[in-house]
């Protein structure tokens, strides 16, 4: 960017930051002012409330303190009469003073007698240590019948009460100093005729409830109290305001500033009472009393937020948002002339920036292509072994040369799967690898996994173990099956690399939630060379193993553990590892699963083991506990024979008992004697004895075959022990009835695909494949690899012979590898479908790529599906068997005779019969199914003409005459034959 292009950006924002800095201090004088509004009206509204109580509270007490005395009186007979004794005197004296200790609002009690002469009075005098409580007597008690009070009071019937106007505290006519202002209540006492005998009179000073009023608001909200009148009898901001109208002439002595602030709020009181006005800021309700209570006046209390409060307020908010919208401003000044300084510094940045991801880009470019074409070239030579070596593994071999080739089949697996690690690593770490959710069965998986890593494990001397709920068998789940699988590979491998002599033990736990949810928990146990907390914190970094010196004994990449992590996050799953150096390692992950059904084929009441007597002679191992739990799901038991003389004790009992044993379990690799098998054989032979079935259990073959010289029809239970291998032995021995064909690993897969591919061969023909290839030696393997299934294949060495094949050869589906010279296979693929869909002629990538990108050209130029070099068997035959084109027509000749467009009475079918009649259909359908696209007249007469007398052979009658009409009118001359088409189009469609 030029400096004058800087300049002008920078000036440009300027406004932009003066005009947020003033939305910034709007929107916070907004905020500001509705939380101060909000909290005024809170603070009014609290106030009041508590003012309320306090003055409700004072009155409530002095009611209260007037009935007590009143009645206490009553009672004891005091107010009757005259103070005739001591004893009278002392009993109301004692009466007053308690009325004055409960209640330190009263100010003075007095007795009236009905003719308004006080009987006795007691007035509180304030000290300065403490109040002091005087009885005045004789001369000094008052003629009080002309006050207001008792001329009320005696009117009132007994059990009501007269409460004075609230006024200052009078004595002989006199305000009393200090002011004291007072309310009386007034209650008369009448004999049982209703006989007036006295009044009870009672002053109470209001004094300190005005002080907690005091005490109760902030500066700015004041609280009033007013008579009905609009006097002011209290004011907490101008407390010497109040009572001003009772002074006379005492009123200058409170101050000009007193006399006018009373006038103020009787105004603003007279105002708020006649027009209320609408603001929040103010409250006032006003005073009630009991019902037996009659009030000389009454009281309005008023809080309200003065004006100048609610002015200091908004001159706060304002205050607080201009400062506010001044800091925006400064900042956004101050970054834009950050922006203006650095701005170079930041072209720069971006610019190195850039070429930086432009290199690395390039690098995840070059790594990427480097591990296609480094993937490609060592799986095309991998190609040709794997291949060789699985047909080498069909024939009939020696035992020591068919354990050889196992060796190097076992050998470039192994490094296939090294090299679908580094691609796998690879696609996680450019973020490009998805989950593939499939429907599978978990139980199966890991067994296919653990039969995967036997034939290693065996090399090394090591025993592998399952240990897994039988119930988990028979859930088929949703969930990405290859990702699982792949993860409890690594960790399998890692085990067995890392183990000398010693099992491994594979434990599977599940979890069934609701049905619907399946928690299943893998879990590798090895009892290996084990690792210290450090080195475990090292793990999972590729290409990284725990201690490099080990990498020369165990030929370990580190990609196992890296690339098992990573699947895991992906399926939110975490690995856990925990090890002990010298001791082992364990490693287990749990993985969320969602349950699609339980299989009903195998359950309890297919499979009877109730009745079975079975031995299970093993020294007490782990393999021996997995057979029992098996033998317990279903309600079966093993007898466990841990020693030789155990052994030796219960064939001693069949011998002389004949307990009706039904099979013995011998496990050859934890045997209790020398030989058991001999040992059990000799004995019941021996004695006569008749044999029960025997088994032996075994990850070595040839142990097992030394002992079919015996002629004794024993069994081989193959290790490890797996559910699917313990039930296919229970169908072998014939002990259990009825049982369901059941799934078997990969090996069972093949054989049942090829025995599939083969009776299909057999019953209509082989299929027309063409192999298009130019490695001369996977031309040769492929070839045989399909020989060995029975079908023959057309070979072409590159797209162009493939191209020039189909377009003058019938073709079923065509294998085509993806790089070739002279025309690719991605080209030839383009070509071909311009004449032929995918539904008319599958095409199947057959490369050694294997990345999402070759995947993704494959899938764009047409190809159906994708088979990777090496070549997986079963992958091949499961293609073969899902692309291979129906060759006999769905519709019989009846159903065709039906048809308008069909007429059989004169065709092929007269002398051909149905299946070969239906074969013939099936031909034509496919000769004449592709896409057309004719130019020259010759090619169009050519076209019909040929098209005319096929579909008069099959009896196709209504497209054979709109063909026979066309052939006529291209003698004529060049014309269109798009109603040809439409009708071979329609045609193809009926079926």
């Amino acid at each position: 960017m030029s400096p004058l292009k800087t300049n002008r950006v920078f000036y440009l924002i300027l406004p932009f930051v003066l005009f947020v800095s003033v939305i910034v201090a709007l929107l916070d004088y907004e905020r500001r002012a509705s939380a101060s509004n909000a909290g005024v009206v809170s603070d009014v509204n609290q106030i009041h409330s508590t003012a309320q109580a306090i003055i409700n509270r004072f009155y409530w007490e002095s009611v209260d303190s007037t009935i007590a005395i009143t009645f206490q009186g009553t009672q004891q007979n005091l107010f009757t009469g005259s103070i005739d004794s001591v004893k009278k005197h002392q009993a109301i004296d004692q009466l007053f003073i308690d009325a004055f200790h409960r209640n330190d609002a009263v100010s003075q009690i007095r007795w009236i007698d009905k003719d308004g002469i006080e009987r006795h009075r007691m007035n509180r005098t304030e000290g300065k240590l403490h109040d002091e409580l005087i009885t005045v007597e004789g001369e000094r008690l008052q003629d009080k019948s002309g006050r207001y009070y008792v001329v009320e009071a005696q009117k009132l019937k007994s059990g009501y009460l007269y409460l004075s106007k609230l006024d200052l505290n009078i004595e002989n006519g006199q305000v009393v100093r200090p002011y004291e202002p007072t309310i009386r209540l007034a209650t008369p006492i009448r004999d049982s005729n209703n006989t007036l005998q006295g009044i009870i009179v009672i002053n109470f000073n209001i004094k300190m409830a005005f002080h907690k009023l005091n005490d109760l608001a902030p500066e700015g909200i004041d609280i009033d109290l007013f008579n009905a009148g609009g006097q002011l009898r209290y004011s907490n901001s101008m407390p010497d305001a109040a009572f001003l109208d009772l002074l006379k002439g005492d009123v200058l002595s409170r101050g000009e500033e007193a006399v006018n602030h009373y006038y103020e709020k009787s105004k603003t009181f007279k105002h708020y009472i006649t027009s209320p006005p609408e603001g929040r800021y103010h409250k006032s309700s006003d005073m009630h009393y009991a019902p037996q209570i009659k009030a000389q006046e009454k009281l309005t209390l008023l809080v309200l937020a003065t004006e100048s409060h609610l002015n200091q307020r908004f001159k706060k908010n304002l205050l607080g948002a201009f400062f506010l919208g001044s800091l925006t401003l400064f900042l956004g000044c101050f970054l834009a002339f950050l922006l203006y300084r650095s701005d170079k510094k930041v072209i720069a940045l971006n610019r190195a920036l850039n070429e930086q991801l432009q290199i690395s880009e390039h690098s995840r470019e070059v790594k990427s292509q480097f591990l296609a074409n480094m993937s490609h070239e060592i799986r095309t030579p991998m190609t040709a072994i794997s291949g060789l070596l699985t047909l080498l593994l069909k024939e009939k071999l020696d035992d020591s040369v068919r354990q050889r080739l196992t060796i190097i089949k076992e050998s470039s697996e192994g490094l296939r799967r090294i090299i679908n690690d580094i691609l796998d690593l690879s696609k996680i770490e450019s973020g490009k690898s998805v989950l593939s959710l499939s429907e599978f069965r978990p139980a199966l998986t890991v067994e296919r996994c653990i039969s995967t890593f036997n034939g290693s494990a065996h090399l090394k001397g090591i025993e592998l173990l399952l240990d897994m709920e039988p119930s988990l068998f028979f859930y088929t789940c949703h969930g990405d099956e290859y990702r699982i699988e792949q993860v409890i590979n690594n960790l399998l491998s890692n085990a067995i690399k890392f183990s000398k002599d010693s099992p491994v033990l594979v434990s599977v736990t599940s979890h069934v939630h609701q049905e619907t949810q399946l928690e299943l928990t893998c879990t590798v146990i090895d009892q290996g060379i084990g690792m210290s907390d450090d080195l475990v914190m090292q793990l999972g970094e590729s290409f990284t193993q725990a201690d490099n010196r080990l990498s020369n004994d165990n030929n370990g990449t580190g990609l196992g553990l890296s690339i098992s992590k990573a699947l895991l996050d992906s399926m939110e799953a975490t690995l856990t590892i925990k090890s002990t150096l010298g001791v082992g390692s364990q490693f287990s992950f749990t993985v969320n699963l969602d349950v699609l059904k339980k299989e009903a084929g195998l359950v309890e009441n297919n499979i009877a083991m109730d009745d079975l007597n079975v031995w299970l002679v093993n020294t007490d191992h782990q393999s021996s506990h997995f057979m029992n739990k098996i033998f317990h799901h279903w309600g079966g038991h093993a007898k466990l024979i841990k020693s030789a003389d155990e052994l030796q004790r219960l064939v001693d009992d069949e011998i002389h008992h004949h307990m009706g044993l039904d099979f013995i379990l011998f496990d050859l690799e934890h045997s209790v004697s020398n030989d058991d098998v001999l040992y059990t054989l000799n004995r019941f032979i021996e004695n006569h004895v008749n044999l029960p079935k025997m088994v032996v259990m075994t990850s070595d073959e040839s142990r097992w075959r030394s002992y079919l010289s015996l002629d004794k029809n024993i069994e081989l239970f193959k290790k490890p022990v797996t559910i699917s291998g313990f039930l296919e032995l229970l169908q072998k021995v014939k002990l259990v009835p009825n049982i369901q064909a059941l799934e078997g690993g990969q090996e069972a897969s093949i054989k049942q695909l090829e025995s599939d591919i083969r009776d299909r061969v057999i019953k209509e023909g082989q299929p027309n494949i063409l192999l298009v290839e130019d490695n001369i030696t996977n031309q040769h393997v492929i070839a045989e690899i399909f020989n060995s299934m029975g079908i023959s294949v057309k070979v072409a060495n590159n797209g162009k012979e493939a191209v020039e094949y189909v377009l003058n050869e019938p073709v079923d589906m065509i294998f085509m590898d993806v790089q070739m010279p002279v025309m690719s296979g991605l080209e030839a693929t383009e070509i071909i479908r311009q004449h032929y869909t995918s539904e008319q002629l599958p095409i199947i990538a057959l490369s050694a790529g294997v990345t999402d990108n070759e995947f993704e050209q494959s899938e764009r130029v047409g190809m159906n599906t994708h088979v990777p070099k090496p070549i997986d068997l079963d992958k091949l035959m499961s293609v073969v068997v899902e692309y291979w084109p129906q060759t006999v027509c769905s519709l019989t000749p009846d159903q065709l005779q039906a048809f308008d467009e069909f007429d059989l009475s004169n065709t092929a079918y007269k002398w051909l019969g149905d299946t070969a009649y239906l074969k013939v259909l099936a031909s034509f359908l496919k000769e004449f199914g592709g896409i057309i696209q004719l130019t020259s007249h010759d090619e169009k007469a050519a076209f019909v003409h040929k098209l005319k007398g096929a579909s008069g052979n099959v009896g196709a009658t209504a497209l054979h005459d709109v063909c026979a009409r066309y052939e006529k009118e291209l003698i004529k001359g060049d014309v269109s034959i798009d109603v040809v088409l439409d009708s071979k189009r329609q045609l193809n469609h009926t079926f």
